[in-house]
This record gives C-alpha cells, structure tokens and sequence, in this order.
C-alpha cells in the first residue's frame, strides 16, 4: 500500500520550525527584509502528524463477480446496470439492463467549435421475452447511461419465445452483418458474437 508521506506536513517547519522568507513568509515587510530565524517548536509535531498519516484511507480494490465484469476487465460494455426508474410509481420488476455501446461522439458548435459528447445503447428486458434498446447522447457518462437506461424502459416489445430458444431458423442481414439463428435444445448454448448473446440474455433466450 502507497502512502502520500507529504501529507500533513507545512512548507518550513518540522521539529524545529524555522521563519525562510519566501517560503513560508512574505521577503519584504514594509521596508525591510525579513531574515531567518528560528521560532519557538511544536512540541506535538510529530505526533499529530503520525495521526494523520494513520487516519489516510486505506482504499481497497472492490471484488466484482466474474459474471458481472462485462466484456472486458472493468470496462462498462457487457455489465448490467439494473432496471429502469420507475415511471408514474409503476417500477420494472424482474427487468435488468446491459450496455451495449458506450463511445465518443464529436460535432461542431458555433460557439464552441468541436464538442465530445458521450453516446449509449442499452438494451434491457426481463429475461422473459419482454425487451426494449434505446440511445441517448449526454456531455456527462452517467447522465447518457441513465437516459438509455430508462429510454429503453419505454420502448417495449414482444419476442416470442419456445420456452428458452426461438420459434423457429431465422436469416436477417443489416448492411454487410448476416444473422443466421437456429432453433436449438434446452442445454445447448448460446454460440454468437457477446454483443448478441447480451440480447440473449435480456430477452431470455439461453
């Protein structure tokens, strides 16, 4: 453990506290130049400083599950953040959240020129073929990640489901992305890139 030895202590004294000009004291008072001289000592120097070197805090790393470390180390991608707020005193049981996205955006202002602004995804559900994505744009992480977060509690719909896996072999392209998903057994697995099996697991689909 590291410890800021520095802490506590006053530019120009110690156990004998000396006057420097310049350091701890003005160079010039009035007309006159202020000289080095050596002042009355604080008995209880020492110890009150040893009191505050034991009274630094003592930070430890907080231990996180492995399941819910997201995708990489302590990175947010992949990590649930928990359900939405509620909304008109109606609160999102079973629901939970996982960020897709989170990266950095830049515009043009006129005032200001070029601009970071912080952009989310989030996808969350209830693990029962209920879920809802959304993305929201903010100059500050946590209020963007909030703002999808509930956003996405908003946009809710429906995907069928055959107990755990999907009714039936589907193909879907986006662009130069080809999704090819296969009805398989209880107990199979989920055999996708982990941006999908994140849906997956919002959605319920194991």
């Amino acid at each position: 453990m590291f410890k800021d030895l520095n802490r506590g202590q006053i530019m120009g004294v110690g156990e004998k506290h000396f006057l420097w000009p310049g350091l701890n004291a003005p160079v010039m008072k009035g007309s006159e130049i202020v000289q080095i001289k050596e002042l009355k000592a604080d008995p209880a120097y020492k110890e009150n400083l040893i009191k505050i070197r034991d009274q630094m805090e003592k930070r430890k790393r907080a231990y996180v599950h492995p399941l819910e470390r997201g995708w990489s180390g302590t990175k947010l991608l992949g990590k649930w953040i928990g359900p939405p707020d509620p909304i008109s005193g109606e609160e999102f049981i079973g629901f939970d959240t996982k960020l897709l996205v989170v990266k950095p955006v830049f515009y043009m202002k006129p005032n200001f020129g070029r601009t970071k602004i912080i952009s989310v995804l989030a996808v969350t559900g209830n693990a029962n073929g209920l879920v809802g994505y959304a993305v929201a744009k903010s100059e500050d992480l946590r209020t963007a990640i909030n703002n999808a977060k509930n956003k996405a509690g908003q946009r809710l719909f429906r995907v069928e489901l055959d107990e755990n896996t999907i009714l039936h072999d589907f193909y879907s392209r986006f662009g130069s992305s080809k999704v090819f998903a296969k009805k398989k057994p209880s107990g199979y697995g989920l055999s996708a890139h982990r941006c999908l099996r994140s849906i997956c697991d919002v959605i319920g689909i194991k």
